[in-house]
């Protein structure tokens, strides 16, 4: 995580310093989390709170690099229905994420743009629950719920792409919008306990930029 963390102070810099303006402010949206990974059972999405720092620096014509500091609540869900009960299990897995985007914007006065790049999340927290109830009567036979983050690996890869709009309030502020999809490449898992599950997200974003040069 250090080297990382160093790796990402070293390129930002390098940045700032060449940038032709800057912005910087705040976000904050929902997510829509699961798992995905060959011969894994189907994982339902489980929805979480994104909300961070953006940062904006102009590379060029029409070019932008966009570094963020994310709290992320991934995570899925998964129903089994086995010997007359309904089990419900929940996961789930909160990252502090690091994406540096490459964003392109159009339109007029730049008002859309794409972006895309990858990510780095370091896992804070892992929780489970198994909620089992009687498939006839709805009766609850057990609830569970425990703390798996040492079953977790500590960072997660991946790689998100998406788009949206921004609209000026004034000559320094702009409100933006924005959805992503996010995937990963490492598993979750240190273990072959569970298979391999991956992350996979569809992000939804609302927040602010200020121009600061």
């Amino acid at each position: 995580m250090k080297k990382a963390l160093l790796l990402l102070t070293i390129v930002l810099l390098g940045v700032t310093i060449n940038a032709q303006n800057i912005a910087i402010g705040g976000k904050i949206g929902g997510n829509l989390s699961s798992f995905y990974g060959k011969d894994m059972p189907d994982y339902n999405y489980k929805f979480g709170l994104v909300f961070g720092l953006a940062s904006q620096f102009k590379v060029g014509n029409h070019f932008y690099l966009q570094p963020e500091l994310n709290y992320e609540q991934k995570g899925a869900k998964h129903k089994l229905s086995i010997m007359g009960n309904d089990q419900e299990s929940t996961y789930k897995l909160n990252y502090l994420t690091i994406p540096v985007l490459a964003k392109i914007c159009f339109g007029n006065k730049e008002t859309f743009f794409i972006n895309a790049g990858p990510f780095i999340g370091f896992l804070i927290k892992a929780t489970d629950r198994n909620y089992v109830t009687n498939s006839n009567t709805g009766a609850v036979i057990s609830d569970d719920s425990g703390d798996i983050t040492k079953y977790q690996k500590n960072a997660d890869i991946g790689f998100t792409a998406g788009g949206g709009a921004a609209f000026r309030l004034s000559d320094k502020t702009r409100l933006f919008i924005d959805a992503r999809y996010k995937v990963s490449f490492t598993s979750i898992n240190k273990e072959n306990a569970l298979g391999f599950p991956k992350n996979q997200s569809f992000n939804f974003n609302t927040g602010l930029l200020f121009n600061i040069r």
